[in-house]
C-alpha cells in the first residue's frame, strides 16, 4: 500500500529525530485544516494553480505550525499529486507509532453503538487476551444484527449474528 510507504518513511525519519508525538499531532492538525477548508485540497490537488504557487501556499499555511519533516512530506505529496493519500498516511503513521509504544489497533464493529461500560469491558478483555494495551476504533454497522466483529491486524473475529447465520447456512449447505 502506497500510503504505508509514505507513513513508514516519515515514521523512520521522525523516530530518529525523537519527534514521533509531534509528527502525529502535526498530521492530525493538517487533516483538520483540510477538513475545515475543503477548497484548500482542491487548490492544492488541481491544475488551475501553478505548482510553485501551490508549494508557496502550503508553506505559508503550515510553516512554523508543523515540523519540517512533516512539511517536507506534504510538499513531496503535493509534487507527486498524492495529497489525497493524507488521511491514509496519517492512519498508517498512527498505527506505527502505537506499535512502537506497545499499543495494538483493534477495529470493533457493532450493530449498535457500544455503551461506555461495554466498550471498556471489551477493551480490558482484549488487553488481557493480547497482553498489551489496545486502541479501539469503533464503528456501527446495523447489518450485523447483533454482536460484534473485532479486527486485529489482518485477522477478523466475527461474533456477529450475521456471521453466525452465514456460518450456519454454510454448514447446512455442506450437509445437503
Amino acid at each position: 500500500m502506497l500510503a504505508r510507504r509514505y507513513a513508514r518513511a516519515l515514521f523512520l525519519a521522525v523516530r530518529a529525530a525523537g519527534k514521533v508525538e509531534r509528527a502525529e499531532a502535526d498530521l492530525a492538525l493538517v487533516r483538520q485544516v483540510f477538513a475545515q477548508v475543503p477548497q484548500l485540497q482542491q487548490i492544492l490537488g488541481g491544475v488551475a494553480v501553478p505548482r510553485p504557487r501551490q508549494r508557496e501556499l502550503l508553506r505559508q499555511i503550515l510553516a512554523g505550525r508543523v515540523d519540517d519533516l512533516v512539511l517536507n512530506l506534504l510538499l513531496l505529496l503535493l509534487d507527486e499529486r498524492r495529497l489525497r493519500l493524507l488521511a491514509q498516511i496519517e492512519r498508517e503513521f498512527r498505527i506505527m507509532a502505537d506499535e512502537a509504544r506497545g499499543i495494538t489497533l483493534v477495529e470493533v464493529t457493532s450493530a449498535r453503538p457500544l455503551s461506555g461500560p461495554a466498550e471498556e469491558a471489551l477493551r480490558q478483555g482484549l488487553e488481557r487476551k493480547l497482553g498489551r494495551r489496545v486502541r479501539m476504533e469503533c464503528t456501527v454497522d446495523p447489518d450485523l444484527v447483533g454482536g460484534v466483529q473485532v479486527k486485529i491486524g489482518d485477522t477478523l473475529y466475527d461474533g456477529s449474528v450475521r456471521g453466525q447465520l452465514e456460518r450456519l447456512r454454510e454448514r447446512m449447505a455442506a450437509r445437503a
